[in-house]
């Protein structure tokens, strides 16, 4: 930070050119976790010399009026993901204003694997495909994510007609991270 001109002040925060290093850390009251892992991150940042702010706000307003209209300094979410591995609606860049890419992430590369494994059929080509985009999401690291539950679902036995990749016969996994805005 001090290579890019960020210098303690008298109250120990960085600031640059007259201005903190300070930032609103939004997310959902119903997010489990959430006030635990926002006032350890809020904690870890103070002891790196940067100011920030929580923000816990209900679901409903926490996506109408913060994720969706990106309108947050920081933010930590959480979300659930498909079984099939076509993350199109998470990263690419027309998903920034109709889909879920609220982090604004646009990469050229990313949306040219993104297209290609949405037209290809052969599940070995998909994997192929969808290795690749691992590769730059690695690099730029759009998000950043914490940490990743398992939830197990199960359903009685009296429920029919549930095939083999139905929602009740696997683990769906949950990242949740935070976002840069």
């Amino acid at each position: 930070m001090a290579e890019a001109g960020w210098q303690p002040g008298p109250d120990g925060v960085l600031a640059k050119d007259g201005q903190r290093f300070a930032f609103k850390l939004t997310s959902s009251s119903t997010l489990a976790g959430a006030r635990q892992v926002t006032a350890e991150l809020q904690q870890r940042w103070k002891a790196l010399g940067m100011e920030s702010e929580i923000e816990l706000v209900e679901f409903g307003t926490f996506i109408s009026q913060r994720r969706d209209n990106h309108n947050y300094d920081v933010m930590l979410h959480s979300w659930s993901l498909p079984l099939d591995p076509d993350q199109f609606n998470y990263w690419h860049s027309s998903s920034i204003t109709s889909g879920l890419n609220a982090g604004e992430y646009h990469n050229p590369q990313v949306d040219q694997l993104l297209e290609e494994g949405r037209r290809t059929l052969d599940p070995a080509r998909r994997k192929e495909i969808y290795s690749q985009f691992q590769k730059p999401m690695a690099d730029d690291l759009p998000e950043l994510w914490l940490w990743n539950n398992v939830e197990v679902r199960a359903g009685s036995s009296k429920l029919q007609g549930l095939g083999k990749n139905s929602y009740y016969d696997v683990e769906l996994h949950y990242a949740t991270e935070w976002a840069i805005g």
